[in-house]
């Protein structure tokens, strides 16, 4: 499955708040690059997102932001890939 990676922490926050499912994410250093299906809806959803031309729940992107923020600021680090998100703020 080919993916699409962003460090791009509000880009992330948006596609979770419209149900694009995160695969994972890699947290090197201070950064933390999250892994998303390369899909063509994605694709649009990214177009849409950087030319402001999209609407999104407030709160559900207010949730994703949250779950999105506990990752970041989470002290262990993504050593097996394994870790994903869903829009209700907990991830597995």
């Amino acid at each position: 499955m080919k993916a699409f990676l962003t460090k791009d922490f509000y880009l992330a926050a948006f596609l979770l708040s419209k149900d694009i499912r995160m695969l994972d994410y890699v947290k090197e250093d201070v950064l933390t690059l999250f892994r998303f299906p390369d899909t063509d809806k994605l694709q649009q959803l990214v177009r849409d997102f950087y030319a402001g031309n999209s609407v999104v729940e407030t709160m559900k992107y207010g949730m994703s932001l949250r779950a999105l923020k506990s990752i970041i600021h989470n002290t262990n680090t993504n050593t097996n890939g394994n870790h994903s998100i869903t829009t209700t703020g907990s991830y597995r």
